[in-house]
């Protein structure tokens, strides 16, 4: 089967470590075709996390994407479970950012930006060119983009953030985010995309 295939792709895969997001311009195929197949090993793919004031960052990252995207699909998206969906992405990553911050100042834990991080937010900056004018499918998009980055995102706390938190305080807090957002939102956006046919 031809298909165009996204430039962009094999790119954020590389600095990414795993394509936390979708990047723009990929087709749905491109985005399915994506979810996993031929990823390696992080050490294989490009840049890793090695500290938590890395970690501290890419968390950091995760959050600003998902509010940027949320915010988008709130003045482009028409369906009521997107916006739903949008309105809950927008609450709780804005309160798991605040969290968050106060969490790792509390441990003397400054942020240090890394190519992963910047990767994750090039890419919400990308998803609003790409997707801000909207067809009439900016819905499914928003959606297929949120099953990707959310999927994503947890082999990038597998993968790449417990295996390398330096401390117990860090690891705990990544792994009631991986459970209570991450993984909750992807199951939240899998049913959305049920509700609109799959």
């Amino acid at each position: 089967m031809n298909r165009k295939r996204c430039e962009l792709c094999p790119v954020v895969l590389f600095v990414a470590g795993c394509a936390l997001f979708g990047p723009a311009g990929c087709s749905t195929e491109d985005i399915a075709d994506l979810s996993g197949r031929d990823r390696g090993t992080p050490e294989q793919q490009g840049p890793v996390v090695v500290s938590d004031a890395e970690i501290a960052a890419v968390v950091s990252a995760v959050n600003a994407s998902e509010i940027h995207r949320a915010q988008v699909a709130l003045q482009s998206a028409q369906l009521p479970a997107v916006l739903d969906f949008a309105r809950s992405m927008l609450r709780m990553h804005t309160e798991a950012e605040q969290r968050q911050s106060v969490f790792f100042a509390q441990l003397g834990v400054s942020p240090r930006q890394n190519p992963v991080s910047a990767a994750l937010v090039a890419d919400a900056t990308a998803f609003t060119v790409s997707y801000s004018a909207s067809d009439g499918s900016f819905d499914r998009k928003y959606i297929l983009t949120e099953i990707k980055a959310h999927s994503s995102g947890l082999s990038l706390i597998d993968e790449q953030l417990l295996p390398r938190a330096q401390s117990p305080e860090v690891r705990a807090e990544l792994e009631m985010f991986r459970d209570t957002v991450v993984a909750a939102h992807l199951a939240s956006a899998e049913r959305v995309l049920q509700s609109m046919g799959g």
